[in-house]
């Protein structure tokens, strides 16, 4: 396959940053598509530890081409600083990655707007990052908005947002994104002319399908659109240009911020969530957790017609006794085996559960599949089973060598 799109298959932080990382060795290019500052994927090499917000995970790898699709909403502050602090360590930006013109900009009155409409939500708020990317992709469907390249066009824009911004914020705009001209490119020509030389192209998701804006737990979402439909519109690329889609999903459920979580129980793990690698990269907060969701699974795989699953953070479920998989709810009184659409569906919506047992064994040493506790192969399976899609590769651990491809035989989902 020449294209692959990697898309969160829960609420985000399901570690699409290290699957991306891997794929990347062998990729020649690799696309942001949608998001903004408000993504934060972490990567672990050795000793090393990276976090990335808009920059592609590609960028690790020398050799391969990282884009910004116009699907994105950039915060060219933010990215300036990421460009700066990954220079700093010697990774080189220049010549390999480029901005597409389409992309919007993130106004300094965006994030003004951002934190204003959660405080007036009061206890209703929706948890977001306030890093202005709602009112963004707002401006965008209003068609109020300024893309990168209408910024690039100082004369156009100085008429255009004379009388909303001071000149200072107007220079400071434009100062960025001279800076960040260089990278200005025709991305969607430059994935056209890959596509057709048939180059491997990884396309990067952010956030989680639960939050996308169409057919995540509204309202509690974010402003884009999650699934790998919105990786095509977002790269400027037709729906057969996905060859694979992987879908990642976490070994339990994890969601940062409000809205409904049916299987949220913070008493599951003895360590807390620093221990456990759950605090969010880019907000610093720590995640809710809970039981794995098997019907948002199933949910997801449909959505994003998902050929495989990547299944992580296994290890983190070693030393537990008893693991729960949900696989209904009870919803005002009625039996279900599809997600709520209502919040006070949601709201009302009681797991139903099987229980699995642990194997109380450390995985984090396994290098061959085979290795895995019999337990842990029986969970992995169910969740095939109860998803509707093989589980392809499974992750014990942050580092890229503690990443497993299992056998088709355990791959197989009925």
């Amino acid at each position: 396959m020449t294209t692959v799109a990697v898309v969160g298959g829960q609420w985000g932080d399901e570690g699409k940053g290290k699957v991306v990382d891997l794929l990347s060795e062998d990729a020649a290019h690799v696309v942001r598509c949608q998001g903004g500052a408000n993504a934060g994927h972490t990567i672990v090499i050795g000793a090393r530890e990276f976090k990335l917000h808009l920059v592609p995970t590609g960028i690790l790898h020398p050799d391969v081409q990282c884009y910004l699709g116009a699907g994105v909403v950039l915060d060219m502050e933010a990215l300036l600083t990421e460009l700066r602090d990954l220079q700093a360590v010697g990774i080189q930006s220049e010549g390999r990655f480029w901005i597409s013109p389409y992309t919007h900009v993130v106004m300094p009155y965006h994030k003004e707007q951002d934190a204003r409409q959660e405080q007036r939500r009061g206890r209703t708020a929706l948890g977001t990052t306030s890093r202005g990317i709602g009112p963004c992709y707002a401006d965008k469907a209003h068609r109020t908005g300024f893309r990168f390249a209408d910024v690039l066009d100082t004369a156009f824009f100085r008429e255009q947002v004379g009388d909303t911004l001071s000149s200072d914020a107007v220079d400071s705009l434009i100062q960025h994104a001279e800076q960040l001209r260089p990278h200005l490119g025709d991305v969607e020509e430059r994935l056209f002319l890959a596509r057709q030389r048939g180059e491997r192209i990884v396309f990067e998701g952010a956030q989680g399908v639960l939050l996308d804006s169409t057919f995540g737990t509204y309202p509690y979402v974010t402003s884009s659109h999650t699934c790998a439909a919105g990786v095509c519109q977002g790269a400027g690329l037709g729906p057969s240009s996905i060859d694979e889609t992987l879908l990642v999903l976490k070994a339990y459920c994890t969601r940062v911020g409000h809205g409904p979580f049916p299987t949220e129980d913070n008493s599951i793990f003895a360590e807390d969530c620093a221990s456990i690698r759950e605090v969010g990269t880019t907000t610093g907060r720590t995640r809710r957790l809970g039981w794995f969701d098997a019907v948002l699974g199933r949910w997801s795989v449909q959505l994003n017609g998902a050929d495989a699953i990547v299944l992580t953070k296994l290890d983190i479920l070693d030393t537990l006794e008893i693991i729960k998989i949900c696989v209904g709810y009870t919803v005002n009184g009625e039996e279900r085996v599809r997600p709520p659409v209502t919040q006070s569906e949601w709201e009302s919506a009681t797991p139903t559960y099987e229980e699995w047992p642990g194997w109380q064994l450390p995985t984090v040493g396994i290098t061959d599949p085979a290795q895995l506790p019999e337990a842990a192969l029986a969970y992995i399976q169910r969740i095939a089973e109860l998803c509707g899609a093989p589980v392809f590769i499974v992750s014990v651990g942050p580092a890229r060598d503690q990443t497993l491809t299992l056998r088709p035989q355990v791959q197989e989902a009925t």
